[in-house]
């Protein structure tokens, strides 16, 4: 079966929106989102070490282990980043340089961790030994020297600055120049072996502090989640353009099932109309072939009702050519027909043109140029008009529809069926006038049988009848022989009598032809010499009181006959006048 364009493309759509839901869903999102959860979590890690790394400094974290699980975590967050991010040239310049500045800061808090220990060490020490060395029980220029060295490295814990490193040195050379008593000089040592310390590491710490919490991170950070979010943006763009035509190639597929099902509607209710009419027409074939003769009018007349009803005309005729010539009319109630319609019909289906089915269909009036045939059909109230034709011998059978109000007589589909109804109820009109004309045969047939009985009857009472003529005819002339010529008025009688045994001759020798069914001579006949032989038999013949006349017979008035046939007609003619 040849599939419509409407149910091609429905696979076609259905492909097309299986491949624009795939690419609706934005595969891409949720990696990005995983990629942006890694970045955040990335920037908290770093936080919480800077965090730590302070108060590592400040002395208020004496375990670094925070330190270890940060680091740890910034790089398993690196690594999440990495995976979760495309192939694309420029995310991946992104990831590595994050990756050399995460891998700096790792760096940079192992060395904070060794110093800022060491640092912290010396810090917890050097302000107990101060405090010892600085007691106001010890006079001296040492006591002096050791407090301006606490001061100074007070000063360094707070701003390691290059002057105050310098004034931190001073203070140290300036305590180890001075004179000390011999049992604090071992405290002093170490006193100066810390302070020392303290005055290295603590730049040194500071340095590194400064330098984990300016790391270009935040920046390359910055960099990367803009560009990943660019990508996300672009990706849920995508998504959004391919959900558009996704509703859209939904909203097509939804239009082209409604057609197709309008469709489907549509043929299935001409399957039902065809079904009906099929039925109707096979129901009137029915009814055809078991009509009694009589009857077939009356079922013609019912057939075009129910096609008419069928097809929702008005009116409804069948005109049939040649020996059947007639019309059968069928209209519906309070519709007539006009004068002159449908006489006019088969002459206006074949000026209007038929297609090569000998279908004319008009569905509306309106559209036909303007021309007599318009006219015709407006004049005979028409809206839509079909006419089916076809040929038959004798001429052009029609079957007609009229709708009289504006609407469509029928479906196109429909109009071949229509045909069959033409060819159905024909063929009974054709097979009724074919019984009628057997029936005619059949008499004629039975009345040749009688006729050739009687003539075979007639031929052989006719040979016996020339018999008897025969012998009428040779005493006659026996008589004239001995009569002689001095008794006229006898001699006339008796040519009379021969003349009239020479006609009851030629009368046996018709009935004789009559019976052996052979043609007559014909000769020119002179009808006024066989009106004068024929004048004396009706004398003879007729009775006294009938008055015979007859008018003169031109000369010219010759006929090709038999004369014997033409006088026995003359003579039947005047019997029967008389």
């Amino acid at each position: 079966m040849r599939l419509t364009p409407a149910a091609a493309a429905v696979p076609v759509l259905l492909v097309l929106l299986s491949w624009l839901s795939f690419r609706a869903i934005d595969p891409d999102a949720e990696r990005y989102d995983r990629a942006l959860k890694a970045l955040d979590r990335f920037a908290m890690v770093e936080n919480a070490l800077q965090r730590d790394v302070l108060s590592a400094r400040a002395g208020m974290l004496r375990n670094y282990d925070p330190l270890v699980q940060q680091v740890n975590a910034l790089r398993e967050a690196l690594g999440r980043s990495r995976d979760n991010v495309s192939e694309d040239a420029a995310e991946a310049a992104a990831i590595d340089r994050l990756a050399t500045e995460a891998a700096r800061q790792e760096e940079l808090t192992e060395q904070f961790k060794s110093a800022n220990a060491l640092l912290q060490n010396s810090l917890s020490y050097f302000p107990l030994l101060s405090a010892q060395l600085a007691a106001p029980d010890r006079n001296g220029p040492a006591a002096a020297a050791v407090g301006n060295l606490a001061a100074a490295m007070m000063r360094l814990t707070l701003d390691t600055s290059p002057a105050v490193v310098r004034e931190v040195a001073e203070r140290l050379n300036e305590l180890a120049a001075q004179p000390v008593a011999a049992g604090g000089a071992a405290s002093v040592q170490e006193l100066l072996a810390h302070g020392r310390l303290l005055h290295d590491l603590l730049p040194k710490t500071d340095g590194l502090l400064r330098e984990l919490l300016a790391a270009p991170t935040k920046l390359e950070l910055k960099a990367l989640r803009m560009m990943i979010q660019a990508r996300q943006e672009t990706s849920r763009a995508t998504a959004r353009e391919f959900r558009l035509l996704l509703y859209l190639v939904s909203l097509l597929l939804l239009g082209v099932l409604v057609q197709f099902g309008l469709r489907l509607r549509a043929r299935a209710i001409t399957l039902r109309r065809r079904a009906a009419l099929e039925h109707v027409i096979a129901g009137i074939s029915t009814r055809l072939i078991d009509a009694k003769p009589d009857e077939l009018e009356a079922h013609i007349e019912r057939a075009l009702a129910e096609l008419a009803e069928l097809v929702a005309a008005d009116r409804a005729y069948l005109a049939m050519p040649g020996t059947l010539s007639r019309i059968y009319r069928w209209c519906s109630q309070g519709t007539s027909f006009p004068p002159g319609w449908p006489d006019q019909a088969p002459a206006l289906a074949a000026r209007l043109g038929a297609t090569t089915q000998g279908i004319t269909h008009i569905r509306n009036l309106d559209r036909l140029p303007p021309g007599a045939d318009k006219d015709t059909l407006i004049a005979s109230g028409l809206h839509g008009w079909v006419c089916i034709s076809k040929q038959y011998k004798g001429g052009t059978a029609i079957l007609g529809f009229d709708l009289l109000r504006p609407g469509i007589i029928t479906p196109s589909a429909e109009l071949g069926l229509l045909q069959m109804a033409l060819d159905g109820v024909a063929n009974a009109i054709s097979r009724e006038h074919l019984e009628r004309e057997r029936s005619r045969l059949e008499a004629n047939l039975q009345r040749a049988r009688r006729m050739e009985t009687v003539g075979a009857l007639a031929s052989g009472i006719a040979h016996n009848f020339n018999n008897i003529v025969g012998a009428i005819l040779g005493y006659t002339e026996t008589a004239e022989g001995q009569l002689g010529s001095d008794r006229r008025p006898a001699a006339r009688s008796l040519t009379e009598i021969r003349r009239a045994g020479e006609r009851a001759r030629d009368l046996v020798d018709q009935i004789l032809a009559f019976g052996r069914r052979s043609e007559a001579d014909r000769r020119p006949v002179s009808l006024k010499e066989l009106f004068a032989e024929t004048r004396s038999l009706l004398h003879a013949s007729l009775p006294s009181q009938i008055d015979l006349m007859i008018r003169e017979v031109p000369e010219a008035a010759v006929i090709q006959g038999n004369p014997g046939q033409v006088q026995q007609i003359i003579l039947n003619l005047c019997n029967n006048a008389a």
